[in-house]
């Protein structure tokens, strides 16, 4: 059995993506698959990025 390398993803990217899903009119899942994702992780990072510890508040 062949096994996949595990892709790496920037916080540049993730950021990008989480933004992408959060300003489109689509569903998370139809944002993560036109990303290539899969719509589990992009739920982990929006809940990651957007949680009150990573808000930036003066």
């Amino acid at each position: 059995m062949k096994i996949k390398p595990r892709k790496t993803y920037t916080a540049a990217f993730k950021e990008a993506a989480v933004q992408q899903s959060l300003n489109s009119p689509d569903t998370v899942i139809a944002t993560a698959v036109k990303l290539g994702l899969n719509p589990k992780l992009l739920t982990k990072w929006r809940a990651h990025l957007t949680s009150s510890k990573h808000s930036k508040k003066p």
